[in-house]
């Protein structure tokens, strides 16, 4: 959630402009968190979707609807409601009673055709707050809510299940093999939403094709467990160092604008990541005897889709509330204050549903609360 969470530079509130740069100790953290979490934390999930969407089972004709069946409950209608409800919160700045206490709109205006609106549920580069001048969606897309556009990847992979499926039978690894070597020589500058796409088909397969064949993920995994407790945080602090080493490659890296050899590293992180995130959680597990907490496992979903809508505001109200850094560590305070502000904000609403309003839990947590 972190790395989703950087207010920008600056906040616009009752008319009032507070400007703030990155640099000394959040440029830090933000920076650690950038080469320890922002690339590796989606294609983790990849792997562990593809893994459950396989496991024990042979994938006929029945066993594909009953499964799409549970992920249009579990993540088409929820990825409708919250991009529906990011374009009514996005709509809602507008008026003028509440203008003036958000991001000034500069040349941006609302168009309500057809296009627009779908748009804004696959591409807000082109959806209903256009802007004046060239379009900035050449690259990587995202939704309204903005997070999401791993769920709406998801589902396109998911619908395709049984042509992985026949692949998997046919090329045996040799489909995912490909996939992983296409994902790690080309960047998504080059191939733009295709590589989206990509990321998802391949780490989905890595995890789908290991339950196709019987395999135990976390066995498979455990044989890399020392390597990848060296390897990740090695090569993870080196991409912390070089975002740091020069002003022009830390705006680089913060816009994902890693070039060069250095796009290599950072898909070798990723890589040693996989064994790395599953290893480290059993030796927790075993070390410490944890346990999984229902209550938290269905919340996650639900926080997942709701902090990118809802940290901006956290942070206005704090703002608002007379919480106004002029240092550092003050911004840094502000921030991590924002986060546990809004997360148990969220929970306490998730609690709510667990009990009340059925049709929100439905829409908003997929059946999760």
């Amino acid at each position: 959630m972190w790395f989703h969470t950087f207010v920008g530079s600056g906040i616009t509130l009752q008319g009032n402009e507070y400007e703030y740069t990155f640099h000394g100790l959040l440029s830090h953290v933000r920076a650690l968190s950038e080469a320890f979490l922002s690339y590796s934390i989606v294609p983790i999930y990849f792997v562990i979707s593809g893994f459950l969407f396989f496991l024990g089972i042979n994938l006929t004709m029945n066993k594909y609807r009953d499964k799409i069946k549970n992920r249009f409950r579990s993540l088409f209608i929820p990825y409708i409601a919250w991009n529906t409800l990011a374009v009514l919160l996005m709509l809602v700045t507008y008026l003028p009673f509440f203008s003036h206490l958000f991001v000034t709109h500069g040349d941006a205006h609302l168009s309500f055709g057809i296009s627009n609106i779908l748009n804004e549920f696959w591409n807000t580069n082109y959806g209903i707050e256009e802007y004046v001048g060239d379009a900035t969606g050449r690259g990587t897309i995202f939704p309204a809510d903005f997070p999401m556009w791993y769920v709406r990847d998801l589902m396109i992979v998911a619908i395709t299940t049984p042509l992985l499926n026949i692949l998997f039978k046919s090329t045996r690894y040799l489909f995912v093999l490909a996939m992983g070597v296409v994902w790690f020589v080309f960047s998504s500058r080059e191939l733009g939403y295709l590589y989206q796409l990509i990321t998802a088909y391949f780490f989905f397969s890595l995890g789908a094709y290991m339950s196709f064949k019987g395999k135990d993920m976390m066995l498979v995994f455990k044989k890399f467990r020392i390597v990848s407790f060296v390897l990740f945080p090695v090569i993870s602090l080196f991409l912390y160092w070089y975002a740091m080493s020069d002003i022009e490659i830390w705006n680089g890296v913060m816009d994902r604008g890693y070039t060069g050899w250095s796009y290599y590293v950072k898909n070798m992180s990723v890589l040693a990541a996989l064994p790395f995130a599953y290893n480290l959680a059993m030796w927790l597990i075993e070390k410490f005897k944890l346990k999984c907490s229902k209550f938290l496992a269905g919340a996650s979903f639900f926080i997942y889709a709701a902090h990118g809508l809802f940290i901006y505001y956290t942070v206005r109200l704090l703002y608002f509330c007379g919480f106004r850094p002029d240092t550092q560590l003050g911004l840094f305070l502000l921030q991590l204050s924002a986060d546990i502000l809004l997360i148990a904000g969220l929970l306490i609403i998730y609690k709510f549903l667990q009990h009340h309003w059925r049709w929100a839990r439905i829409a908003f947590a997929g059946g999760r609360a």
